[in-house]
């Protein structure tokens, strides 16, 4: 019998070049990312999340980190038993599988109203990155090359960061959790100095998303939502429920403040179009009567690309619109099916 061929470690799967998903949503989505230190009990709290806004009627799309599969090719239990030597090569294949998780999950629903999703890459540099720069095992040229390939993510991601939910829990009710669930090689590294690192990294990170944003990359006003986990949910997970009303009504106020802005942006945008098609119809009567006579065909020479005045403007489909009244609902109080559905405005005739 012959042995199976080994198989090529170079092989990659087909590749789809130019693929683009377009959201028709016409609201920004919500973009949501949960942050925290290790085992604060972030896998416990965002199903819930998850359940509150869908009971508003949102859809809401969640992933959280794949720590399977850093496990399943052993660089997580590498870069726990030696990080002096493996710090940079997990925290690199950590960032790259959590933006293709991302694309997936856009791929998978573009016009989600919230995306809910497990720390993000501004965790990784600014708190993983960080902490592990400042003790010496991450060298000053690795740290330069993970942010060019940081640096990308920007133009990779079809959505921008809405805000941020922080977990708070007592260093010692975390580390209870690290030892209680055992992960493979986990106990070695996460230790009690490690956490205590990567929680003032937090709090660094959390601080300059509300003071000075701009020098985290972000240029929109960012929100944050802080909430305890001190108690474990998954024992007494009624005891969540009181953070489940706040968490809503923060969401919804996140999800007026889009609509409000797609609002402004389609009037401005309607506005542009009649400016537009009123220079088109102020030009006609001179375009008319500059109109030439050619000896040969005896028959007006029409400018190119204009129009008569008894036909429709030759603009873009959402001119159309120039023909209607926009009327936007007043917000309040703020429905599952008024979240990017279109529901929010009303066509009338003049």
């Amino acid at each position: 019998m012959e042995s199976q061929a080994e198989e090529d470690p170079f092989a990659v799967p087909p590749l789809v070049f130019g693929q683009q998903v377009v959201r028709t949503n016409p609201v920004k989505p919500i973009v949501l990312y949960v942050i925290a230190e290790i085992a604060a009990g972030k896998s416990t709290a965002m199903p819930r999340m998850v359940e509150a806004l869908e009971a508003l009627g949102f859809s809401v799309e969640s992933r959280k980190e794949n720590i399977d599969l850093w496990m399943e090719n052993g660089l997580f239990q590498a870069f726990c038993a030696d990080p002096k030597r493996y710090s940079i090569e997990f925290q690199q294949f950590a960032m790259v599988t959590r933006i293709q998780g991302e694309l997936e999950l856009y791929e998978r629903n573009p016009n989600a109203d919230v995306y809910l999703l497990e720390r993000s890459v501004f965790c990784d540099l600014n708190a993983f990155i960080y902490t592990l720069y400042h003790d010496g095992l991450v060298t000053e040229s690795q740290l330069k090359c993970y942010k060019y390939w940081w640096n990308t993510w920007a133009r990779l991601m079809p959505y921008e960061p809405t805000g941020f939910i922080r977990l708070e829990v007592s260093m010692e009710e975390m580390m209870s959790r690290v030892q209680g669930r055992a992960r493979d090689g986990e106990e070695s590294k996460v230790t009690l100095d490690y956490q205590t690192k990567l929680r003032k990294a937090h709090d660094r990170f959390v601080a300059l998303l509300q003071t000075n944003p701009s020098q985290l990359g972000l240029t929109n006003r960012i929100q944050f939502f802080g909430m305890s986990a001190e108690e474990d949910y998954r024992k007494c997970p009624e005891r969540l429920e009181k953070f489940v009303k706040p968490f809503q009504q923060w969401v919804q106020q996140l999800v007026l403040s889009a609509q409000e802005q797609s609002a402004q942006q389609l009037v401005q945008s309607l506005s542009f179009n009649r400016n537009t098609d009123q220079l088109f119809t102020s030009s006609r009567d001179s375009e008319h009567s500059n109109l030439s006579v050619t000896p040969e065909l005896e028959e007006p020479v029409v400018p190119v690309l204009k129009h008569f005045p008894d036909s429709p403007p030759q603009l873009p489909v959402i001119a159309t619109l120039d023909w209607y009244k926009l009327v936007v609902n007043p917000p309040a109080p703020v429905q599952a099916s008024d979240c990017g559905r279109g529901n929010q405005f009303e066509l009338v005739n003049f």
